[in-house]
């Protein structure tokens, strides 16, 4: 039996993402949105965003499409616990088309970003913009080099969380519709 830690990656199953609007899309086009790979710049910290849906699907975790910034349900990130939360994410706020406050929604980006490996078709490429590495695979999932275990949450991009197996026990998961979660194995 391996010492090596277990985490998990939580994702949407919704095929109905966010869309930014027209104006708000263009404004973070000029500001932390990379135009090289479509994602937060390496430096962005909180994002606010109008998107053009009343409301996000009925999921706990969704992303805004172009973007690679994930919203979420407040009761179900911060079911991980609030100030654990507010330590490893940047929160920001999402409005509704008319500008109205949707109270229960929050977008993430993470203070650590983490890649999360596949073992068939793998690819990976550098942002000519911004340095990221952008990486696709399929196949079984799995994280390497193994995270820093002080770290319990991190942004894995597109709306996906990485936690720790610690973390995983405080939620519900049968609780939430449209929730996938997987194990990763470092």
């Amino acid at each position: 039996m391996s010492n090596k830690p277990l985490y998990f990656r939580l994702s949407s199953t919704t095929m109905n993402p966010c869309t930014m609007v027209k104006p708000v899309y263009e404004q973070a086009r000029m500001t932390w949105l990379c135009t090289g790979c479509a994602f937060p710049k390496p430096d962005t910290k909180v994002v606010d965003a109008t998107i053009q849906e009343e409301k996000p699907d009925n999921t706990p975790l969704n992303m805004i499409s172009g973007c690679g910034v994930g919203i979420a349900r407040k009761d179900f990130l911060f079911s991980f616990g609030e100030d654990l939360v507010r330590q490893h994410l940047y929160l920001g706020q999402v409005f509704a088309p008319d500008n109205r406050l949707l109270e229960n929604w929050v977008t993430f980006v993470g203070r650590h970003r983490i890649i999360v490996r596949g073992s068939k078709n793998a690819g990976v490429r550098r942002c000519v913009k911004c340095g990221r590495n952008v990486y696709f695979a399929m196949g079984q999932l799995y994280l390497y080099p193994e995270p820093p275990r002080d770290i319990a949450i991190f942004d894995a991009g597109n709306g996906r969380l990485v936690v720790s197996e610690a973390l995983i026990e405080r939620v519900k998961l049968n609780a939430w519709r449209k929730l996938d979660c997987i194990a990763l194995q470092v």
